[in-house]
């Protein structure tokens, strides 16, 4: 079963969690901004670790079982429930993607052109990712964690000239409130906690270990990125529908004389491999329903259902912001990775043949 290792598969995820991050629109959320934004990233990385805390410790004895199947272990009702709540909403998180990028492309870079080939074409490459399966996946994720990396040396050393640390202040100027809510809203948008819980069947490594190093890579690119963006645009960055596009804009090094253009494509990797991913648990999720013999079909189902779904968000987008506002109420995430698994651990195991004998 195991397909990737587990340095594999956090890779993917911190790639995932970047490219929210990148393409975050500031009028969307209630979160800390500024220094507070600094200090609530603190209290990202305890969050994550507490609202875990529970599902590690349920499934420390169950060595390579993810949440679905050890729901199928207590009965196939559960495992039944489990199999249909987490593929609608790895399939929600898919769309959310495809809208997300769709959006950012069509008002920030191509203002004046339809969201409908984005959409397609995005959601068609993604689904090509699944097909050719998890593995290729992992291994194009190396590259684009690779041209990432070196994109973010580049801004900051081509906005090192403009660094200026007035816009550092106390993080509890404005109370203890916007800290505490911005660490809150972090995690709620975390869909990724999600998914490390369902893919430790295809894993191989130390997840808890894994785990641990992916919560702090993603506490110190978000931090990073929040202290350059301060120092170079400052309160600038809150008037902008994308703030860290503005500071991609604002580099220039070398014969880059325009490196937001590269890290459009950099950052369009890093989004399909974000739909991938989630359009993957999604067909495995539903697998367990209909057999893994129609795995393709249901995979052409995810698609057409997802573009389908985006094009009509993307298209009203009210709606899409009153689902977008919703996920920010960590409710869905509080019931994936707290509440199932509680519930889980109460339903009574199905006894083994030789037990009842």
């Amino acid at each position: 079963m195991p397909q990737i290792t587990v340095s594999q598969f956090f890779i993917m995820l911190f790639l995932c969690r970047s490219f929210s991050f990148f393409t975050i629109v500031p009028g969307l959320r209630e979160s800390a901004s500024g220094s507070a934004g600094l200090a609530s990233l603190v209290l990202f990385v305890v969050f994550s670790v507490l609202i875990m805390l529970p599902s590690f410790l349920i499934l420390r004895r169950q060595k390579g079982v993810g949440l679905i199947e050890f729901a199928y272990q207590r009965s196939q009702g559960a495992g039944f429930a489990c199999a249909t709540l987490f593929a609608l909403l790895a399939l929600s998180v898919a769309i959310d993607n495809v809208v997300h990028f769709a959006v950012f492309i069509t008002s920030a870079v191509y203002p004046n052109d339809s969201n409908v080939i984005f959409v397609v074409l995005f959601t068609l490459v993604a689904l090509y990712m699944v097909y050719l399966g998890l593995e290729s996946t992992a291994r194009f994720s190396g590259l684009a964690l690779i041209l990432l990396l070196g994109s973010l040396v580049m801004i900051v050393l081509s906005l090192a000239r403009e660094f200026d640390t007035v816009g550092l202040i106390s993080p509890f100027l404005g109370g203890v409130r916007p800290v505490v809510q911005g660490g809150a809203v972090t995690v709620n948008e975390s869909s990724e906690l999600m998914l490390v819980l369902l893919f430790i069947p295809y894993l191989k490594g130390n997840v808890k270990k894994g785990f641990l190093w992916w919560v702090l890579g993603v506490f110190a690119l978000l931090e990073g990125m929040i202290f350059v963006t301060l120092c170079t645009v400052g309160q600038y960055a809150v008037t902008q529908s994308y703030p860290l596009y503005a500071v991609a804009k604002m580099a220039r090094l070398f014969y880059f004389q325009r490196m937001d253009a590269v890290h459009m494509v950099i950052w369009t990797m890093i989004g399909l491999i974000k739909s991938a991913l989630y359009l993957f648990i999604a067909q495995r999720c539903l697998c367990f329903l209909f057999g893994a013999k129609r795995k393709n079909t249901i995979l052409l189902a995810l698609g057409g259902i997802t573009i389908l779904c985006s094009l009509l968000l993307a298209h009203y987008f009210t709606a899409y912001q009153a689902l977008y506002n919703f996920t920010l109420t960590g409710i869905p995430l509080y019931v994936a990775v707290l509440l199932v698994p509680v519930l889980l651990i109460l339903i009574p195991g199905r006894r083994r043949k030789e037990d009842k004998a």
